[in-house]
């Protein structure tokens, strides 16, 4: 299968904006209106709308948390057809945000796409809507009715929830815009979708070649013999026990204008992770997931693939990885091993399953030369993560209040959950080596903490650095597939650095 196969876009459905007086006009197969509350007081709607979607909204049971819905199917005897109307609550409007209309998003392309004759759908926002309120509506509806089949034999249904959407809202939209971001989480979800048979570290590297062609990025691929040179030794001393070369990969935006700002985003990008001679096993360690492991590397190539599209002015981007497979063989590195990072720390390896601040640590290293103003690593990097959070917050680890404050609001615009966590500098002491400057891992108690405060080894004490582990996000474990969390935030977050210069 080629590559250009491999990671095409699905087809998007058309999207057009419209008024309130526009709705009577059309003839949809489906309309979804997102309602505030029960009494559906806040429906600016025509009267032959309205009725059908005030006795399903009536018919919703409040007792249920906001997600609540309800639809029914009637006869339009002004169309000649059957028009299906459903409600979704998205609960008080004070306590909505945008992940609130992102699941209204979601849940009209998901009804949409289990109806076999939709054609055209239209989604109807309350009046009060806010603009970013609108644009997670809109990726709702680009990115519910996406499935992977890329490895699938049968038919296979289609990825776009019906050929038009009308949006009824009172914002304008840049619907391109929203549409391109949309593109690089699916290229996200695509990467860590596929399997690491097919997702070798060679494949990700010329995959991310055709990318930076196409949206003219520039490109460079380390080999081993240069990281060799660059004195990389914790990066290779992990991918030393597997037979597919490693590929250190960095990506480069070039703004259209002068920078003003410069920014490294590094990914975790383990395309496989064994775990080592310290091996995943047990049923809850997961091997069977492990392709997900370059989820960091995926989430900060999605984002790239979108800000090259967006063309974001005044911002210089840079994206890495240090992408390998942690195998077990005769080669492998070995616990109470001492490797040497690029910076010329010694550290002590505890456990060969800690490998992703290892990589992380070179490529820390190799960034933070950029002489960048912000430098954020998104890594799939602990289970100690998903214990605290969850799967529906990441965690945000900083020494830095100014790049937690921007990350905070990134995500926040975007609907996605980024929780800061504690760095505690007095951890550090639990890193000491009797045999190296430093230990690669503690104990499990604390072990995100630890991580972070342990990667903070490989960044200069100036640097505006930010650590987002997404160990819990990164994958729908429900439907068993990625998600692609992270883009968004990855992307408001620069676009915020671009704003910020012109206000």
């Amino acid at each position: 299968m080629g590559s250009r196969s491999m990671w095409g876009i699905p087809e998007f459905p058309d999207v057009e904006q419209i008024g309130a007086g526009d709705l009577s006009k059309l003839a949809p197969d489906l309309i979804v209106v997102g309602a505030y509350g029960k009494e559906g007081s806040d429906l600016d709607l025509p009267d032959d709308f309205k009725e059908p979607l005030l006795e399903i909204i009536q018919g919703v049971d409040l007792a249920e948390k906001p997600g609540s819905s309800n639809q029914i199917t009637v006869k339009s005897a002004e169309h000649g057809k059957n028009v299906t109307f459903a409600a979704f609550i998205l609960g008080p409007e004070k306590s909505c945000d945008s992940s609130s209309f992102l699941k209204l998003g979601t849940f009209a392309a998901k009804t949409a796409s289990t109806k076999k004759s939709v054609n055209e759908v239209c989604l109807i926002l309350p009046p009060t809507t806010s603009n970013l309120h609108a644009t997670a509506a809109l990726e709702g509806i680009f990115l519910g009715a996406y499935k992977d089949n890329r490895w699938r034999t049968e038919k296979k249904a289609p990825s776009r929830c019906a050929e038009s959407v009308y949006l009824s809202s009172q914002v304008k939209l840049d619907i391109a815009s929203i549409r391109c971001v949309c593109e690089g989480i699916i290229f996200t979800r695509q990467l860590v979708n596929a399997p690491p048979n097919v997702l070798k570290p060679a494949v990700l590297a010329q995959c991310m070649t055709e990318c930076a062609d196409r949206y003219g990025m520039d490109i460079k691929i380390l080999e081993r013999e240069d990281c060799e040179g660059l004195g990389m030794g914790l990066y290779l001393g992990v991918a030393q026990g597997a037979t597919s070369d490693p590929k250190f990969i960095h990506v480069k935006y070039n703004p259209p204008n002068k920078p003003v700002k410069s920014v490294a985003l590094v990914g975790k990008g383990i395309c496989f992770d064994s775990g080592g001679y310290n091996l995943k096993t047990g049923p809850d360690s997961m091997i069977n997931l492990m392709k997900f492991d370059m989820g960091g590397a995926a989430t900060i190539f999605g984002a790239a693939r979108a800000i090259a599209h967006l063309k974001i002015p005044d911002v210089e981007v840079h994206f890495i990885t240090a992408s390998c497979e942690n195998m077990v063989s005769g080669h492998a590195y070995r616990p109470g091993d001492v490797l040497t990072a690029s910076n010329g720390k010694t550290v002590e390896v505890v456990n060969t399953d800690a490998e992703g601040r290892m990589t992380l640590g070179d490529a820390l290293v190799y960034a933070d030369k950029l002489g960048v103003d912000y430098i954020v690593d998104v890594a799939t990097l602990t289970g100690s993560v998903i214990v605290g959070l969850g799967n529906e917050y990441a965690g945000l680890f900083t020494p830095h209040d100014e790049i937690a404050s921007l990350l905070a609001k990134a995500a926040s615009d975007t609907g996605e959950s980024l929780w800061r966590m504690p760095f505690v500098r007095a951890y550090r002491k639990l890193l000491d080596s009797s045999i190296a400057d430093v230990k690669q891992c503690h104990t499990r108690p604390g072990d995100c903490i630890n991580a972070a405060v342990m990667l903070n080894e490989f960044v200069s004490e100036e640097t505006q650095w930010a650590h987002c582990d997404i160990a819990g996000t990164s994958w729908n474990f429900a439907e068993n597939c990625a998600t692609g969390y992270g883009v968004r935030t990855l992307v408001s977050f620069i676009k915020g650095l671009d704003r910020s210069q012109k206000q």
